[in-house]
């Protein structure tokens, strides 16, 4: 009985647990918060926010679904998402149990939400207005109204708007309207320095009051400690006006995008008119000791809208100064970088000094570049030597103390021969005489070694000891009087220093010392740097020419950590880069990998070549055959084809010799335009010197290059799409040069000696009317969104959904989400279809090609029209509702902006004939401007430098030669790339397709079948230039083609049917060059996807070349010993590039010494080892698969080398021969047959 009663007692408790437990849970228990797919540092601060213990948010993975069922509510950031079928049925499922809501939908398949329209408007509400406060009143709210909790419980607040356009300082509720408010107030707190520096502070991707703001007053207070009056400014719309009020003497922007979005124009205005420069330090969503193992930096949508978006602001020192760390709590915050801080700050303070130090006061440290002995200076496009003389001339005209400066150029040439040369580490006795002449500047080792221990990091210090060992013995070192020191390079001319740059390895060929090396910087290049920052005490460092080792030392591709030798060896001095406008891409490695202010220089001039002589013979008797009846053509082809042989043409263009056949018309042809070509191509003259304008000449021959051929390509497109022309005569290369180029001449040079130019000559000239010009300007300018948010602030909301959107990118690469021009060879030039190229750089000037397939996806992809995810298989089905959306199905707000922002449909032929429009009317318009650019920007650039040089602002412009882009004149200007993110452009995509469907053609011609794959080289400025015409080809050789999200980026590919492509899918195999890989790791990712899409497609219509392809590669793989599952996983990557992320084949000065080498194996060994790192996924990113890359080489039928740029040639640049020429060694070695 007593049992009992105990028992029943334990029933009794256990019952009574049991329903407290459950009263507990329902009523009184934490209300547990799951935050899904959020950006770490909106999760962050969202739970810092929060106040009420009984409210707990956590962090919950997009792969840990199974894991939700036990939360009381689950939030879900859905911008962007990509998830599989299975894993939204198990939200939908857990959905009808856990009450949920995905939050900034874009995708219909997301609309994921349990709760009703009161509760989502109110979720919504706190959300989309996020502060500290609403984000406070979201969690209460969820406890009381959703989870349904009685105890514990806080009443919610009513949503409260944002503080928006306001000045901000130390402290949560500390805001002010004014500037004279915040004047005020930190003049009442005696912050306030009269008469000090002010530096404006744009919070940018930062707000000041979401709830962890630590790191914000970090970086007020470091700036205040080295007094300076600081301004911080929390706005989106007001950016300008305060700028404006404040007038300050530096901004600084942590940027996400431009300052003022889709408002550019006016900011460079302000800035250029006040002087003002404008720092964009780095803050990385990323954990600080994630991003200093990560060996690119940065990339994607983040890096576009961080590093390339603020370069079109002219923003400045893309420097990290603020990571993440976790908390105690685990949740991802930002955090200051202390050391960085400081030298960034003392930075900022060293450019404003540059305003106020005297210029006769000012150091100034100039490198120039240089090989070893007795070499010329060195610089792309430059005549180093004089330029450099002539700026020195100029600096001491400007007021700079230089003293002893030769009064010629060639006493001038004779001291840099006698103190300014570079010794090579083997000429002993050169180095003893020069320590002898007392021409050397010695370091003490022992002060040389507590530089390198102040200003490198112990992983840096330890890699130069390990090396090359202490200073004291080795390369450049010397004692002396019982001390050891280490010697220097340089010529002083009082308060300016002009050096050497020293060699950055020993034993290396020039290219490869130039372009990077594995191996830590030698103590003679650091002592050379450190001793300009350390002795010297320079105010500014300017680099003279394109280009040196700096940028190409070992280290991130962007954004820097103190481990990158670039970082330490700029340390905090100002620096600036003399370059030239024609290597746009290698110019960004200076500005992001070596913090310059670039200032653009002329490239030489432009002229034609003086063959028509050479050539009038041939082209007379051509002429005579394009004339002769038809019983004479034999004869006169005879005669023709006896001058060609004695001129040797027959071996350029693979014809035969044998005198008594006569040639055909299609062998003709190819005579008239090689002759034609030649007898037009444009060239470079004498190198270009700084401060020293065109002659007339040169003026006039330049403008033609730069006008005459975009007028002429318009006229031939508008006249061939009117049907007065056919594509046939296009290709007659002497026929469009007497139809349609040389009347562009003449009318070029008509306008150079004053005729005027009017709206109604260009319509004349093109055969439309005026209203033409008008009409097409509205076909191709695309209507600027509107954002209802209920809001009238557009760039607010523009700029908010493409910062989170691409904050959520660099998100997913945290949490491992989504890891995973014309082409020349000895074989054929390829031409635009329809139009004669007259020489391998010209582009495809216009896009009335006619392309082989029509896209068929609905162009608005931000919405759906039921099922358009799935494609249309016939294109010929009607779509009779495109725009029509289904009428119970709400509309999420940024759906319905894609919607009213609809532009009218144009076809492709109307905007193909608007471009040739607006082609000539630019073109014609500008002649004159043309003519003032040249002849204003010897002057401009000397005042730009000298303006820098006084702390001021440089000004942005696009790059490239002037033929290629016009805009990059005048010069003068600190150079920007283009966002990678939307590329390839639509014009770029068209012309890729062309290109890519004339080499098809081509080789379909000559061969009778189709290639198996093709090799394209990658280079960073054809890629800036052309905005991804070759990864616009890559792609269609595969058969895909891009998507582009609303904010016109491509973030996804999708299969081109073959019933569309009509065509079997192409294999691809790429080597990227450093420079390109740095500009555009993404798009390499985008290109492995779609090999992986392609290699996927099932259709037996054709051979799939990129299925079989990564079959005979991981074949090739197993039988060279790789693990069948470790080849099936590599055979899809055909992606590769410079080994430990260098930027040199190593092969270029070993082709050239034939003592060296015995074979071309050994040259394609060396080759296929320093060019076998995958850059395909990340990874994987730069793995070492020499293998991989000999393996994926296999089949190839066509390499690819593209030219955009009209400053060099095939014959005329090394790197053709090192990358195009190493690739064809390493197919012809291992695979026995020429490509």
């Amino acid at each position: 009985m007593k049992s009992k009663k105990i028992v029943l007692s334990i029933i009794s408790l256990l019952l009574l647990g049991a329903i407290g437990y459950w009263e507990w849970s329902k009523w009184a228990a934490p209300t547990r918060i799951a935050l899904v797919n959020f950006p770490t540092f909106q999760s962050s601060n969202i739970a810092l926010s929060n106040e009420d213990s009984f409210v707990k948010y956590e962090d919950v993975p997009i792969d840990q679904i199974d894991k939700l069922n036990g939360y009381d509510f689950i939030l879900t950031w859905a911008m962007g998402l990509k998830i599989s079928e299975e894993q939204r049925s198990k939200f939908v499922e857990i959905s009808k149990k856990v009450p949920t809501h995905f939050f900034v939908v874009t995708s219909p398949k997301n609309k994921i939400s349990s709760l009703d329209s009161l509760h989502t408007a109110k979720v919504t509400e706190y959300l989309e207005s996020g502060n500290k406060k609403n984000y406070q009143s979201l969690g209460r709210y969820i406890r009381q109204a959703i989870d349904g909790k009685k105890l514990f419980v806080t009443a919610p607040e009513p949503a409260t708007i944002s503080k928006q356009d306001i000045l901000f300082h130390l402290g949560e509720d500390i805001d002010f309207e004014k500037v004279s408010d915040l004047e005020q107030y930190l003049k009442n707190k005696n912050i306030y320095r009269e008469k000090a520096p002010k530096v404006a502070l744009l919070s940018g991707i930062h707000s000041p009051f979401s709830g962890d703001r630590t790191y914000i007053d970090n970086v007020i207070r470091s700036l205040e400690n080295a007094e300076l009056n600081v301004y911080p400014i929390a706005s989106m719309n007001k950016r300008l006006e305060f700028l404006q009020e404040i007038n300050p003497d530096a901004v600084i922007y942590f940027p996400h995008g431009c300052v003022m979005m889709g408002a550019g124009d006016p900011v460079v205005a302000y800035l250029k008119k006040q002087n003002i420069p404008i720092f964009a330090p780095i803050s990385i969503i990323q954990l600080e000791e994630d991003w200093l193992k990560d060996k690119m930096g940065m990339f994607g949508g983040f890096m576009g809208q961080t590093i390339v978006m603020p370069e079109l602001d002219g923003a400045i020192y893309p420097y990290v100064i603020i990571a993440q760390e976790k908390n105690k709590e685990g949740m991802y915050v930002f955090k200051t970088i202390p050391d960085r801080l400081k030298k960034f700050t003392q930075l900022v303070n060293n450019f404003i000094q540059l305003k106020n130090i005297p210029t006769s006061d000012k150091k100034v440290a100039i490198y120039y570049f240089k090989g070893f002995g007795s070499r010329a200076l060195t610089a792309q496009g430059l005549e180093a030597g004089a330029s450099l003389f002539n700026f020195l001339k100029q600096m001491k005209a400007e007021g700079y103390k230089i003293d002893n400066l030769p009064a010629t150029l060639r006493e001038f040439e004779e001291l840099l021969d006698k103190r300014g040369s570079l010794i090579p580490d083997n000429a002993t006795g050169t180095f003893e005489k020069f320590i002898a002449n007392g021409n050397a500047t010695l370091i003490e080792v022992n002060q040389y070694n507590q530089w390198l221990k102040n200003s490198l990091t112990q992983p840096s210090y330890e890699s130069v000891i390990n090396t090359y060992g202490d200073a004291s013995s080795g390369y450049m070192s010397v004692k002396k009087d019982g001390k050891d020191y280490l010697a220097l390079t340089q010529i002083s001319f009082g308060n300016v220093v002009i050096l050497p740059q020293p060699a950055v390895a020993l034993g290396k060929d020039d290219f490869t010392m130039v372009h990077g090396v594995d191996e830590p910087p030698t103590h003679a290049y650091l002592g050379s740097y450190f001793w300009v920052q350390n002795t010297f005490k320079a105010n500014a460092l300017l680099h003279f020419g394109t280009h040196g080792s700096l940028e190409f030392t070992k280290g991130k591709q962007v954004a820097l950590s103190s481990d990158d030798w670039a970082d330490a060896l700029v340390g905090t001095i100002p620096h600036f880069y003399y370059y030239t406008i024609a290597n746009i891409g290698e110019s960004m490695m200076a500005k992001r990998r070596s913090y310059a202010t670039t200032i653009s220089y002329l490239t030489p001039a432009f002229t034609e070549t003086d063959m028509r002589n050479n050539f009038r013979k041939l082209l007379d008797y051509i002429r005579n055959y394009m004339t002769a009846t038809d019983n004479k053509k034999d004869e006169t082809s005879l005669l023709v084809k006896k001058i060609a042989v004695s001129m040797g043409l027959h071996r350029d263009l693979r014809l035969d010799s044998i005198l008594t056949k006569p040639y055909t018309e299609e062998e003709i042809m190819k005579l008239d335009n090689f002759a034609e070509e030649i007898t037009t191509e444009k060239i470079n003259g004498a190198l270009y010197t700084t401060a020293e304008p065109y002659s007339p000449e040169q003026i006039t021959s330049t403008v033609l290059a730069m006008a005459a051929d975009p007028i002429a390509y318009s006229l031939a497109a508008l006249e061939k799409q009117q049907g007065k022309v056919s594509d046939e005569r296009l290709k007659q290369l002497s026929f469009f040069s007497q139809k349609y180029l040389n009347p562009s001449k003449d009318l070029v040079r008509q306008i150079l000696q004053g005729k005027e130019v009017t709206p109604q000559l260009i319509a004349k000239v093109g055969g439309f009317s005026i209203e033409d010009i008008e009409k097409s300007k509205e076909i191709l300018t695309p209507k600027r969104p509107s954002f209802a948010m209920g809001s009238k602030k557009p760039n607010e909301k523009s700029e908010l959904f493409n910062k989170k959107q691409n904050i959520q990118e660099e998100n997913q690469k945290i949490t491992g989400e989504n890891k995973n021009e014309i082409s020349k060879n000895t074989n054929s030039i390829v031409k635009q279809e329809g139009f004669p190229i007259k020489n391998t750089n010209q582009r495809v000037k216009n896009e009335s090609f006619s392309l082989k397939y029509k896209d068929s996806i609905v162009k608005d992809k931000n919405f759906s029209i039921k099922n358009t995810n799935q494609h249309i298989k016939n294109k010929n089905t009607p779509i009779k509702n495109e725009n029509t959306i289904v009428k119970n199905e709400k509309i999420p707000i940024e759906q319905q902006n894609s919607i009213k922002n609809k532009k009218p449909s144009f076809t492709k032929e109307e905007k193909d004939r608007a471009r040739a429009i607006l082609e000539i009317d630019k073109t014609i318009n500008n002649v004159v401007k043309y003519k003032e650019a040249l002849l204003q920007s010897p002057n401009l650039e000397l005042k730009s430098i000298f303006n820098a040089l006084k702390g001021g602002y440089v000004a942005p412009s696009s790059g490239g030669d002037p033929i290629a882009n016009p805009k990059s004149l005048p010069t003068g200007h600190n150079l920007y790339s283009i966002n990678a993110e939307m590329t390839p452009s639509e014009v770029a995509w068209d012309k890729g397709v062309a290109l890519a469907q004339s080499t098809i053609d081509t080789y379909l011609k000559k061969h009778g079948t189709y290639p198996q794959k093709v090799a394209y080289t990658f280079w960073s400025s054809e890629f800036i230039e052309t905005e991804g015409v070759s990864i616009a080809q890559a792609m269609y050789m595969l058969g895909v083609e891009p998507l582009r999200d609303s904010f016109g980026r491509i973030t996804d590919i999708r299969l081109i049917p073959i019933s569309e492509l009509k065509r079997p899918r192409i294999d691809i195999v790429i080597q990227t060059s450093g420079q390109f890989r740095d500009l555009a790791a993404s798009r390499l990712f985008l290109l492995t996807k779609a090999i992986e899409l392609a290699a996927s497609d099932t259709d037996k219509t054709y051979k799939n070349q990129v299925n079989k392809g990564s079959e005979d590669i991981e074949r090739t793989l197993v039988e060279k010993g790789i693990s069948p599952k470790e080849a099936r996983e590599l055979s899809k990557q055909r992606i590769f590039g410079g080994l430990g992320g260098g930027y040199s084949t190593g092969t270029k000065d070993l082709m050239l010494e034939s003592d060296k080498w015995e074979s071309q194996d050994d040259i394609a060994q060396v080759y296929i080892n320093n060019m076998g790192a995958i850059y395909g996924v990340e990874s994987q990113w730069g793995e070492h698969k020499a293998l991989l890359f000999e393996a994926s080489l296999q089949n190839t039928d066509v390499l690819i080398q593209p030219r955009q740029n009209n400053t060099w040639g095939a014959l005329s640049l090394d790197h053709v021969f090192e990358f195009m020429g190493g690739n064809e060694y390493c197919y012809q070695e291992n695979y026995r047959k020429r490509p």
